[in-house]
């Protein structure tokens, strides 16, 4: 393995690349931000990273207190990689670069959670929703602050959104029926204006 390279300069931005700036590093965090995942699971949602680049900058980001493993109980017996605090923090950092490229639909239903999060236009009231993408379930929850969205099913969801990115996508330009909706359709149009920014 080799040594990584350091920024000779002092600031906060220099200490930030050292810590964050190798390539994919950023997206290692991204897959993170909506909760665990095991190695195996972050490889399918990075296509085109190696395993070995993978697990050196698993390592740098453990290192850097960026992330941590958790060693799940047995019978799974796996290792889990999460976000540590120091690491969430980075999630204005990354709302910010998806806005900055471009707010384009991407290519994994995590990455798209960033990107819808990137457009959010918050309502006027608080509120929560279930939305099931191409199978995997994620828990919205809003306010003023804006949207954060965790991987799971939402316990008891009085809304529910369920469909494929491309659904989803049809939904937010106005396409009605795109998706399938469990409650209040004027709430879930709603939550959709807001996911489009309108």
């Amino acid at each position: 393995m080799t040594s990584k390279r350091k920024y000779e300069s002092d600031g906060g931005a220099a200490r930030a690349l050292d810590a964050v700036g190798e390539r994919w590093a950023l997206l290692v965090v991204r897959e993170l931000l909506p909760g665990p995942r095991r190695f195996t699971e972050l490889r399918r949602g990075l296509p085109g990273i190696s395993a070995n680049v993978l697990t050196q900058r698993l390592t740098e980001l453990e290192a850097a207190g960026v992330l941590r493993r958790l060693r799940l109980p047995p019978p799974a017996a796996a290792w889990m990689y999460e976000l540590t605090d120091h690491g969430r923090a980075l999630d204005g950092l990354l709302l910010a670069l998806e806005r900055w490229g471009g707010c384009t639909p991407a290519a994994g239903p995590d990455a798209m959670m960033l990107t819808l999060r990137a457009r959010f236009r918050p309502p006027a009231q608080a509120g929560q929703a279930e939305l099931v993408l191409d199978g995997q379930a994620y828990q919205l929850r809003w306010d003023a602050q804006g949207l954060q969205a965790r991987r799971g099913p939402l316990p008891a969801a009085r809304l529910s959104l369920r469909g494929s990115r491309a659904d989803l996508l049809a939904a937010l330009d106005g396409e009605a029926g795109a998706l399938q909706i469990d409650g209040d359709a004027r709430a879930a149009r709603t939550l959709l204006d807001c996911l489009a920014g309108t």
